[in-house]
């Protein structure tokens, strides 16, 4: 939890509209002792644990220039800002047919206004976008339950992720027929005691599913289908190893 809070304190600095306060410049360590020179610049349910001394964060660096997309991501970016608007569900869709397009990357919604009413669903379009572009992935995620004493409990996931939307075409599967944007299986390795739930899609029974399977999870109820194998997709994947954290 502290983790994810501690990258939406970075990023909200180098974004807060203008140039850092001249005490909260690269290398300053913000903490409890100089947490009000962060006012304005931080969400106050964010600043608050840094005047309580719970967080304590170094202002670093991070220039637009050390991020790189994807060949042809910015020039998605950019049609997608002449043709993609939101529909009345909110959804991303093709103004010219007021249809959802076939496959979409890039950022929906390149250029965001303040005044505008529907921002805040563009923003979260953008960031769910900007997140499928990193691809298929296997994550071996360690997942502890916290309490103010220390760790109660940890369990190891095998997490699986496959991408219909968002990253490049020619890691995508073949066909979509079923209008996916992503599926993802979770797989609880240890303890041997847990039981790892799965998403099954309605209509479907697991004993029709391959071998290495995939449960299903989607951004939308209309967005449901067949679990598929990762060498069905015959796209990319990486491996990674996480950890996360649930406070009680």
């Amino acid at each position: 939890m502290v983790r994810t809070l501690v990258a939406v304190a970075v990023v909200l600095i180098g974004f807060a509209g203008g140039p850092a306060r001249a005490e909260l410049t690269t290398g300053t360590m913000l903490q409890q002792s100089n947490a009000d020179q962060a006012s304005g610049l931080l969400p106050p349910e964010i600043l608050k644990h840094y005047k309580g001394g719970d967080y304590m964060n170094q202002i670093v660096d991070f220039p637009n220039g050390r991020f790189r997309w994807d060949d042809g991501f910015d020039a998605a970016t950019r049609q997608n800002g002449e043709r993609i608007i939101l529909d009345e569900s909110k959804a991303p869709v093709d103004k010219t047919t007021m249809k959802q397009p076939e496959y979409l990357t890039g950022l929906p919604f390149p250029d965001i206004r303040e005044d505008d009413p529907d921002g805040g669903y563009k923003a979260l379009w953008n960031l769910a976008y900007a997140y499928y572009t990193g691809g298929n992935s296997r994550n071996w995620t360690i997942l502890n339950w916290l309490s103010r004493t220390g760790v109660q409990r940890a369990a190891v996931q095998d997490v699986y992720f496959l991408y219909y939307d968002g990253q490049p075409r020619q890691y995508t599967p073949k066909s979509n027929p079923e209008n996916l944007l992503f599926q993802f299986l979770a797989v609880t390795a240890t303890p041997s005691s847990s039981t790892a739930s799965r998403r099954t899609s309605p209509g479907r029974s697991p004993a029709t599913r391959s071998s290495c399977v995939w449960s299903i999870r989607t951004a939308s109820p209309a967005r449901w289908s067949a679990s598929r194998s990762p060498a069905a997709a015959g796209g990319r994947c990486s491996t990674t190893t996480t950890r996360a954290s649930a406070t009680c």
